[in-house]
C-alpha cells in the first residue's frame, strides 16, 4: 500500500475523553471484544452534546467511516458504536463495506512493530466522496494514516478524524513541517533505505512516528529495530 502525504491542518485528530476513563468504563472490556451494545453504550457516554456540536460544525454531511478491525480479544466493536451514536443525532451515512483486512497487532505494540506492520485496507470507496474516519484509540496514528492513504488513493477524501481516546499529543496527526525539516537533519541519509523498507518516504509519516525516529540517536539504530521488527512479523 502507497501512503498518501499530509496537506492540511484539519488531518489532525479530535480525541473524545481520557484513556483512564475510557478503559475503566463497566462496558468497556466487551465492548473491545466485540460486543455492540456495550460498544453503543460506552460511546453514549462520552459523545455528549459538546461534541455532536463539534461535530455538526466541522463536517458537512460525510459518510461515517469506523475501523473495524480484528484484535487480540476479538473484533472491536467500539469503532462502530461510535458511528451508531453520531449517526442517530446527524442522520449520516454509515459504511459498512470498508475494513481492515489483516491484523496489524497494534494494541499494545511498540512504534517499530507499527511502522513495520500497516493496517491494510479493502472495500468500495465512493469517488469524489468525503469520509470522516472514527476509531476507538490514536496512539501514533499509524492506522489513521493508513485508511486514510486507502480512501484517497481510491479517489476520495478525508473530512476528518474522530477518536474516542489517546494521550493528547496523539492528536498532532499529520507531520508538521519543522518535524520533517528535524528529521531529515538528524536522519536524512536513511530515507532512502527507510522508503526500501516500508514503502513510503518521511513526508508520509505520522507527526508522532516522525517523532519516534527522532528520539533514535543514530541511523543504526532506526535500521535494526525496523529489521528486527519485520523479523519478528514473519516469524
Amino acid at each position: 500500500m502507497q501512503r498518501t502525504g499530509w496537506t492540511t491542518t484539519q488531518h489532525d485528530a479530535l480525541i473524545y475523553a481520557f484513556i483512564d476513563e475510557v478503559k475503566n468504563h463497566p462496558d468497556y472490556q466487551l465492548a473491545k471484544s466485540g460486543h455492540y451494545e456495550h460498544a453503543v453504550l460506552l460511546a453514549q457516554s462520552f459523545i455528549n452534546d459538546n461534541i455532536i456540536q463539534k461535530i455538526d460544525n466541522n463536517y458537512k454531511n460525510p459518510i461515517i467511516l469506523p475501523i473495524m478491525a480484528e484484535e487480540k480479544q476479538g473484533k472491536n466493536a467500539i469503532p462502530m458504536g461510535m458511528a451508531d451514536v453520531i449517526n442517530r443525532y446527524t442522520g449520516w451515512k454509515v459504511s459498512e463495506n470498508i475494513y481492515q483486512i489483516n491484523k496489524a497487532g497494534h494494541t499494545g505494540a511498540n512504534g517499530w512493530h507499527r511502522i513495520t506492520t500497516p493496517a491494510l485496507f479493502m472495500g468500495d470507496v465512493i469517488i469524489d466522496a468525503e469520509y470522516l474516519i472514527l476509531d476507538d484509540f490514536i496512539g501514533m496514528g499509524s492506522t489513521l494514516a493508513n485508511i486514510k492513504s486507502f480512501i484517497e488513493n481510491a479517489g476520495a477524501k478525508i473530512a476528518g478524524f474522530e477518536v474516542l481516546t489517546g494521550k493528547p499529543e496523539s492528536s498532532q496527526l499529520y507531520l508538521r513541517s519543522k518535524t520533517l525539516e528535524n528529521l531529515r537533519e538528524k536522519h536524512g541519509k536513511f530515507e532512502k533505505e527507510f522508503k526500501e523498507i516500508v514503502k513510503f518516504d518521511y513526508s508520509c509519516l505520522t507527526e508522532s512516528e516522525a517523532r519516534y525516529l527522532l528520539r533514535a540517536k543514530t541511523i543504526e539504530r532506526i535500521r535494526n529495530q525496523l529489521t528486527r521488527s519485520i523479523c519478528e512479523n514473519d516469524g
